[in-house]
């Protein structure tokens, strides 16, 4: 039997959370910052396991129109429940906030979160099935300051298409979370591999940890090639801790400087230039490395910040949109000359 569900993401991130989806059978309508589709709960729980784009997994409980007065019905089932809502779309007067605290059992403090959505025309209500953030990374205990959200790194990745067998570079590497997400991405091994508890609700009416367990055997056991390196040394020390607590330091390779990363690369070009780029004057010797050893179809995808610019040598080829919370970052995908490859 299907159901009808939410799939919340970042605002910009939606396209890469229906490519997601449809690995797995399972075709969406997309929204702004949210994907909406049918399915069973058993492949519900398969894609909620596996998803790096996923914030929340809701079941659709209701739809209402909203008027001029952004007024909208609620249902007394609704209406009688303690809760804690969470508001997606526009809601900078408060308005929608004020209606549901004057007309509902609001509780800040309460672990259920009904989902508001709110459009222009139409509101849809949902129910967080696990009330649990999946953008949020055991992981993550070593970060920067210039830390992605797991759920952009994903979709950079998600961008560049990667393979297991290409050779990946981060050469700004930061605390590895791009690194770190491709792996899994690339190992197709859960992200909650050691919370299995949070998918243990009543919702789920059958033996979620013995298919859990099942779904790991689908873990690509091959090695990986990627490589990380960042002018800064404790980002290495960062993304070597994160990486082992994330139980997959075995996968990925790190360099404390450009000469030991141009060492490993003399027997094989860089695939995929996969990074966060930072600001500095010494950023240049990172890109003359890469044009340098970057394969024949080799290509480069970053998240930028406002107002940086690559070299002009690079060709933008492709860019996206992503909100980090008030914060935008564009994911590009560049190549380079073909008259400076191998230069």
């Amino acid at each position: 039997m299907e159901h009808e569900f939410i799939a919340i993401t970042l605002k910009g991130a939606e396209k890469f959370l229906s490519k997601e989806m449809n690995q797995y059978g399972i075709r969406c309508k997309n929204g702004e910052q949210y994907c909406e589709f049918s399915t069973t709960k058993k492949r519900l729980l398969e894609f909620a396991y596996f998803s790096q784009t996923a914030e929340r997994i809701c079941i659709k409980l209701y739809e209402a129109e909203r008027d001029n007065e952004e007024n909208f019905g609620i249902p007394n089932e609704i209406a009688r429940r303690e809760f804690k809502p969470v508001i997606i779309g526009d809601d900078e007067k408060g308005s929608i906030r004020k209606l549901l605290e004057e007309k509902c059992n609001v509780r800040y403090s309460s672990k259920e979160s009904i989902i508001f959505i709110v459009e222009k025309e139409r509101v849809i209500i949902a129910e967080d099935i696990l009330n649990y953030e999946l953008s949020k990374r055991d992981y993550r205990v070593f970060v920067t300051p210039r830390t992605l959200n797991p759920i952009v790194a994903t979709c950079l990745a998600l961008m560049s298409n990667p393979c297991k067998t290409q050779t990946i570079l981060d050469p700004f590497c930061n605390d590895g979370t791009i690194a770190i997400e491709t792996a899994f991405l690339l190992l197709h091994r859960s992200i909650n591999y050691y919370t299995k508890n949070i998918f243990k609700v009543p919702f789920f009416d059958f033996d979620v940890e013995r298919f859990l367990k099942e779904l790991d055997k689908k873990e690509v056991k091959e090695e990986l090639k990627i490589i990380v390196s960042d002018l800064n040394s404790s980002s290495i020390t960062y993304t070597k801790k994160n990486a082992k607590i994330a139980g997959i330091h075995k996968k990925i390779e790190s360099f404390f400087n450009i000469k030991e990363v141009e060492e490993r690369l003399q027997k094989e070009r860089i695939d995929i230039a996969l990074s966060f780029p930072k600001k500095s004057s010494k950023s240049i010797y990172v890109y003359n490395m890469i044009k340098k050893h970057l394969s024949e179809n080799g290509f480069l995808c970053f998240a930028l910040d406002d107002n940086f610019l690559l070299p002009e040598e690079f060709n933008c080829e492709e860019k996206k949109e992503i909100m980090q919370g008030k914060k935008k970052i564009t994911l590009a995908r560049f190549s380079l000359n073909n008259s400076l490859q191998g230069l």
